[in-house]
């Protein structure tokens, strides 16, 4: 049980990211109302959400310790070969819980995405402030990154 809780510690304080997540974006005028639980980007970066411990602990009674414990065994092995090639290509990641990201473009409007209806307990999103932000799949980080940040 000790180590069970230590893992899910170590799940909550990693940036992550689940390529089943859903994409949930809609781009916004900048005068729209966002929820204060909202996190705000403004520049080139790779932004890492993870979920809060309820939806952990939801998520783990829901599929079982031993279907969680692998997932999570499988994030943290994927998000360590994602962390090491961002920082190989001095791309800056940033970490949230919050549930609502807020990308702004140099023209003021911005995309959202609400994770706060989706399931997902982690996603990373490519963001460059030209062009709309991209969920991205940790199996494949070094495809997505050449697609997104070099076309």
């Amino acid at each position: 049980m000790k180590h069970l809780f230590s893992l899910i510690i170590f799940v909550v304080c990693l940036a992550a990211c689940n390529h089943d997540a859903e994409q949930n974006i809609s781009q916004k005028k900048a005068s729209d109302n966002i929820a204060k639980d909202t996190f705000y980007v403004t520049e080139t970066c790779a932004v890492a959400y993870h979920a809060d411990t309820s939806l952990i602990n939801a998520q783990m009674e829901e599929e079982g310790d031993e279907t969680f414990m692998h997932n999570a065994e499988q994030y943290l092995f994927y998000i360590n070969q994602c962390t090491d090639f961002l920082n190989s290509m001095s791309i800056k990641t940033l970490d949230t819980k919050m549930p609502c990201i807020k990308f702004i473009h140099p023209d003021k409007t911005f995309d959202v995405v609400d994770l706060s209806q989706s399931k997902s307990m982690w996603a990373i999103y490519f963001f460059e402030p030209r062009k709309h932000p991209q969920l991205i799949d940790l199996k494949n980080v070094e495809s997505e990154y050449e697609t997104y940040f070099t076309h």
